[in-house]
């Protein structure tokens, strides 16, 4: 018998009203069942959703486009992680704007997802990200039917200038026609992504060999969390 004390103290025999409520004569336990089933909300099956997919190429740049009459957006963006798989949480910051990234290890296609954070987030994320920083300007220079988006890097990266062109799908990126001021293609070249140029103590003079990253600058969120919270 399932007996429960109600807030006078007093016995009451959940059997026995379930019992009494029941109309189809079924036991108590299944009209208890019966019972608890009635009013719940149904929940509807959704299919997973496909993760977001970035499909970009990346060139160095020797020799500067003409970039009259373009203006540049400034980025300040750090690293919170560098996984060893190559996945990375970073901050960036344009203007009065500020989000949180999460990449995949890759080059030419890598999965990104990305969400908005206000200034008061951002900040209290930002010292984590001490010594895995960068600061560039962007210029967005329209080339056929796609945006180049060329990086002027500033501070400890100064000199080092990159353009990047995201895709629709693999063949068009395959197809892209660069024009004449583009260098060498680096999408695949490790020393050139963000995340290891953030670690440089200066700018990659070449692309012909892989910048060496200063391994000592890596630095688990964990560390954070112990030193900040």
């Amino acid at each position: 018998m399932i007996t429960l004390t109600s807030a006078n103290n007093s016995a009451v025999d959940l059997n026995q009203q379930v019992s009494d409520t029941a109309t189809n004569q079924e036991t108590p336990r299944l009209a208890l069942v019966q019972a608890a089933s009635v009013d719940q909300p149904s929940v509807a099956h959704h299919e997973p959703m496909a993760a977001p997919t970035e499909i970009e190429r990346k060139w160095h740049i020797e020799t500067l486009p003409d970039l009259s009459g373009l203006k540049a957006k400034a980025i300040t963006q750090g690293y919170l992680a560098i996984g060893k798989d190559g996945t990375e949480v970073r901050l960036r910051q344009k203007a009065d704007q500020y989000f949180q990234t999460v990449k995949s290890e890759g080059g030419l296609v890598r999965q990104e997802f990305e969400t908005t954070l206000n200034q008061e987030q951002f900040d209290t994320l930002w010292p984590a990200t001490d010594g895995k920083r960068l600061e560039k300007d962007r210029y967005k220079i329209p080339h056929d039917n796609h945006t180049i988006e060329l990086d002027v890097y500033k501070g400890k990266l100064k000199g080092l200038v990159v353009a990047e062109v995201e895709f629709k799908s693999m063949d068009e990126a395959k197809a892209f026609s660069t024009p004449a001021w583009f260098g060498k293609d680096v999408t695949d070249n490790k020393g050139f992504k963000n995340k290891n140029l953030a670690m440089l103590d200066a700018a990659p003079q070449a692309p012909s060999q892989e910048p060496k990253v200063n391994a000592s600058k890596h630095r688990s969120l964990v560390s954070f969390f112990k030193k900040y919270l």
